[in-house]
């Protein structure tokens, strides 16, 4: 019976069923993109560890969090690190003091101090009933490597409720809320909470953005009905797993070229990825990716100021239908009164001001807008 892991399933969820084998396979890939990230996680973890050494101490100052990094990363770049039992290869230097600024400036500014209490890159593991072994057992099914895992409190004015934090770290710009639905945190949560050690009341699934430092995350409550969420995300993941394990002949698993050869690590490995990218005609690399894409910005560019003048009279229209050129669309517009109107009103109605403010939903732009007027 294969045994699985969460990165493993979303890899093949976010690319295909191929990109797992080569993932499990060792196969070799370009890591120069990913050198950041990991090495961000390798000192994320030095300097949870470290606080945990200080729990009972003062927190450790900048100048400790430094001499711990400058060991990490000698250690990174020197020899590599050993990850899930595996050596591996050196990390380019670039890539490694990226990796540092990123944590260098998370740890610096970030709201609340590292937790003394925190474990960090703990590996979990349940069998395929969903019962919990250890990491290393034989009959392990699915098993991951939770980045933070912490106890917390939770506490209102009507609840007070102790819970388990499963946090996961990403250094990707775009990473949002969606990643709180991934299969990847789903089967994280699921680990979690079958290898808890004593009953509590909720968990709290986090995802934190090391590039702008926000933190999503979701709490989930054994009285809204924890259990049985996590019992239907456990089907998802069994029929996931049965799925590839079907498709598993003796090729490995199929390829299946798509819009996730772009991204996947191992496109170049891939015969039915090249093929698709050649297909396609993207440009195979990522350098080479992102200089076709200014060059087609700029073509498009050219071409919309060409077309604005070809559609002055009429749009053009395709032979699929759809028309490029300007057309007309009804659209609301707000009345000149409507600003006095609207204040006036929420005033009568015994609103304050600060509520009034929230309210509108001001952004940036609104705020320097209203900048500008009061100190022009």
């Amino acid at each position: 019976m294969s045994r699985y892991s969460s990165t493993g399933l979303n890899e093949s969820s976010k690319h295909c069923p191929k990109a797992l084998d080569l993932l499990v396979s060792g196969s070799v890939r370009d890591r120069r993109h990913f050198e950041a990230g990991t090495a961000a996680h390798a000192f994320l973890q030095s300097a949870g560890e470290l606080a945990r050494l200080h729990a009972k101490t003062d927190p450790p100052t900048e100048q400790e969090y430094e001499r711990r990094w400058l060991a990490v990363a000698s250690l990174l770049v020197g020899t590599g690190r050993v990850f899930n039992g595996h050596p591996e290869p050196p990390l380019s230097p670039d890539g490694v003091f990226a990796g540092l600024a990123i944590v260098r400036d998370y740890v610096r500014w970030r709201t609340e101090p590292m937790s003394p209490t925190a474990q960090y890159e703990i590996g979990l593991a349940v069998d395929s009933e969903g019962r919990p072994v250890p990491y290393n057992d034989p009959s392990a099914r699915l098993t991951g490597i939770v980045d933070v895992q912490d106890l917390i409190a939770f506490e209102d004015e009507e609840t007070a409720a102790r819970g388990l934090l499963v946090r996961d770290y990403k250094s990707a710009w775009p990473t949002s809320a969606d990643e709180l639905d991934t299969l990847q945190r789903k089967a994280q949560a699921i680990l979690a909470w079958r290898n808890l050690r004593e009953p509590l009341d909720f968990i709290r699934l986090e995802v934190v953005n090391l590039r702008t430092w926000k933190t999503y995350a979701r709490d989930i409550f054994v009285s809204d009905g924890m259990e049985e969420l996590l019992a239907l995300w456990w089907g998802e993941l069994t029929v996931t797993i049965d799925a590839l394990d079907a498709m598993n002949g003796e090729d490995g698993r199929p390829a299946i070229p798509s819009g996730g050869c772009i991204g996947c690590a191992w496109a170049l490995r891939c015969p039915a990825g090249q093929k698709w990218i050649s297909d396609c005609a993207l440009p195979p690399f990522q350098d080479q990716r992102a200089e076709f894409f200014a060059l087609a910005k700029q073509q498009a560019e050219l071409l919309g100021e060409a077309l604005r003048q070809d559609t002055a009279d009429e749009p053009i229209e395709l032979t699929t239908g759809e028309l490029v050129g300007t057309v007309g669309t009804e659209a609301r517009t707000v009345k000149d009164d409507a600003p006095a109107s609207i204040a006036e009103t929420w005033e009568l109605s015994g609103g304050k001001l600060a509520g009034f403010a929230v309210a509108c939903g001001l952004t940036v732009g609104n705020l320097e807008a209203i900048g500008k007027v009061l100190h022009p």
